[in-house]
């Protein structure tokens, strides 16, 4: 099978995997949002922040090391692990150490418990077999999709069943280290490797990483410094509000697009000697992303009310608002998905720390003004939404110079999906809404209707400029996956 049909099939699988735990999890949300408090999510999303802050300060990038070498060996593959298990366990320590100054620091009593019991994710994640690193560099994901859909339904189960019968958020913080372990266990019964401790190959490794740990924890840090703003300076409601909209917001590119573009690190490292050909994928991608995320991101700025009063109940309205905005951080985090990809199969790992640093020094700056102008949270979320993609845009610039990209094609690519998007959002606006007395029946209708209307106006464009280069390799493409799914289902 071809470079392009493998990659095709592993993002259909990521996508795959994404999708199913995404369906539980949006099922799980219409449940939990109704029993519990915007105040409890407050909770969750601190808990949640601290914890993979910390996964990250000890995220030394074993597995994009794996992935971007061309021979692995089994000294390289116990060196990547054993660093990885010391460095958690040594952040692991500080981090308990830490949990009392970090429950005072937001005025969250509830909160220190909480870390003290999930700190141990990250124990559980360091044990991980690395032969899963090993299935993806050979994109080879279907034992990791089974794996993951049996965590899923069995966290999902006991996170049910022990907040019907407590009503607290306590039974997601369970969830989550449950989840947790029976990936850590299930990756041990997926593949035969069994790790050692080994040192061996550290400085190698330690050359490559250095800066992608860097890369990691500024990365982090600019990621989330507006939930840690908002979580120093609003109330424990709007906390919850803000992080919960920020999620949902987040959900088409966390579950549809990453996974789906997880495998292009290993194809753009195959080709990234041979510019001509790396620079036309490049291209292609970022046209594929904005087939995707133009229509997206208009819908969910266009319907926040009727998207928030579906999925979360009507006592959540409030944050439609900050939902709205928040479909521009949806928007630029899907193409810096792709950016960051080709610049790390391009080892520009230096490059992307300092653009992290920059990132994060002027989006701490402008937010902190506008915080302190006693500002809104919406006007903080809009604020964080257009700084996102005017440093994505910068770094794009960057990256075509680089690549020598076709700007002029680029852009005709993306004209594409942006008029159907506004054609389409016409169309829909035509359709009266409440229809029927249920909202997510309203919700259903309406995204059936506006995304049905958008890929006919689609196909429409594709057949009209059927003859570009890149629509031939999309019309190749979708084939290929049909006959792949033929394969499957025979």
């Amino acid at each position: 099978m071809s470079i392009s049909g493998k990659v095709f099939k592993s993002s259909s699988l990521l996508v795959g995997i994404r999708i199913s735990h995404r369906l539980i999890g949006l099922i799980g949300i219409l449940i939990l949002a109704r029993l519990l408090t915007p105040s409890d999510f407050a909770v969750i999303a601190l808990t949640s922040i601290v914890i993979y802050f910390f996964d990250i300060l000890s995220h030394i990038g074993s597995e994009q090391y794996i992935l971007q070498k061309n021979k692995v060996s089994k000294d390289d593959l116990n060196t990547a692990w054993s660093l990885d298990i010391a460095l958690k366990v040594c952040i692991w320590l500080v981090l308990i150490c830490l949990i009392p100054m970090i429950s005072h620091f937001f005025s969250q009593p509830k909160l220190e418990n909480t870390l003290y019991f999930s700190s141990f994710i990250l124990l559980s994640n360091a044990l991980r077999n690395p032969g899963l690193w090993l299935l993806k560099k050979e994109l080879n994901y279907q034992k990791i999709f089974n794996l993951s859909i049996i965590q899923k339904v069995i966290s999902f189960s006991i996170v049910m069943v022990i907040v019907t019968i407590t009503k607290s958020f306590w039974a997601i913080i369970i969830g989550e280290l449950i989840a947790s372990l029976i990936f850590t266990i299930g990756s041990y019964l997926i593949h035969s490797h069994r790790p050692k401790i080994s040192f061996s190959q550290a400085n190698k490794q330690w050359r490559f990483s250095k800066w992608l740990l860097l890369k990691g924890i500024f990365g982090y840090a600019r990621a989330q410094i507006d939930t840690l703003i908002v979580a120093k300076l609003f109330n424990s409601s709007l906390i919850g509000m803000y992080h919960i909209s920020r999620d949902l917001a987040m959900f088409p590119a966390q579950n549809l697009l990453a996974p789906a573009i997880e495998p292009l690190l290993t194809a753009f490292q195959k080709i990234k000697h041979n510019k001509q050909n790396l620079e036309f994928q490049l291209r292609f991608c970022l046209f594929i992303v904005g087939i995707i995320s133009f229509p997206i991101a208009l819908y969910l700025w266009c319907y926040p009310t009727l998207i928030v009063e579906a999925i979360l109940g009507p006592q959540w309205t409030e944050a439609s608002g900050i939902f709205k905005v928040m479909s521009l951080l949806f928007l630029y985090f899907s193409f810096m998905l792709i950016i960051e990809q080709t610049l790390i199969a391009l080892e520009q790992i230096k490059l992307l720390f300092f653009y992290d640093l920059f990132s994060l020094i002027v989006i701490t700056s402008i937010l902190l003004i506008t915080a302190l102008n006693r500002s809104n949270i919406e006007e903080i979320a809009l604020y964080r939404g257009v700084i996102g993609i005017v440093m994505t845009l910068i770094l794009l610039t960057y990256l075509i110079f680089f690549i020598q990209i076709k700007v002029n094609t680029l852009i005709l690519l993306w004209s594409f999906p942006l008029i159907a998007s506004f054609i389409t959002m016409k169309i829909n606006q035509i359709i009266p809404l409440p229809l029927f007395d249920y909202s997510i029946i309203n919700l259903l209708l309406s995204a059936s209707i506006f995304f049905t209307v958008y890929c006919l106006i689609m196909s429409f464009i594709i057949y009209i400029f059927k003859d570009l280069t890149e629509i031939k390799h999309f019309i190749k493409l979708i084939l290929q996956l049909k006959i792949l799914s033929n394969r499957q289902l025979l």
